[in-house]
């Protein structure tokens, strides 16, 4: 018998980026994930289990975004293009937010030389969301995606 499982988790926190004239306003980022794989396998059966999570916050150079037409006239207008500033780890509107859920099961059944019945199926979920308004948080963009894949099952027979 094998059984085995395991546990990840990465959190990542980045401030703003750096060019030669200084720090490039609203470019950090913060990211979380977390997978969780897990597996159980005798000679003539099996299952596999995994799960995972992805979160990220992505700031937003302020003057590389144009939501309307409006931020087009204003950036064309400017007397700088790249804003430059003091480094912080603030992440402020345009930014972007996205969220990913994945999980899956696999299942496999050796009948005693006769066939192999196997079983997968998967979930999954996104979620993005930009935000570019500095007093009311306005979604331009908002896309949730669900799939789930349904039991497949596969009869091999030997």
């Amino acid at each position: 018998m094998v059984c085995f499982t395991e546990f990840k988790q990465v959190l990542k926190k980045a401030g703003n980026n750096q060019n030669t004239d200084g720090y490039l306003l609203n470019t950090g980022l913060e990211q979380t994930s977390i997978s969780i794989p897990f597996g159980w396998h005798l000679a003539h059966k099996g299952i596999d289990a995994y799960i995972s999570y992805f979160k990220a916050n992505n700031g937003i150079l302020r003057n590389s975004h144009i939501g309307n037409l409006q931020d087009l006239i204003n950036q064309i207008n400017r007397d700088t293009t790249i804003p430059i500033g003091d480094f912080t780890y603030n992440i402020e509107n345009p930014r972007q937010e996205v969220s990913h859920i994945l999980a899956k099961i696999s299942a496999y059944y050796h009948f005693e030389n006769l066939a192999k019945w196997t079983f997968n199926t998967t979930f999954s979920r996104i979620i993005e969301k930009s935000s570019t308004s500095d007093l009311a948080i306005e979604i331009n963009y908002l896309e949730q995606i669900c799939n789930y894949k349904p039991m497949l099952f596969n009869l091999i027979l030997n």
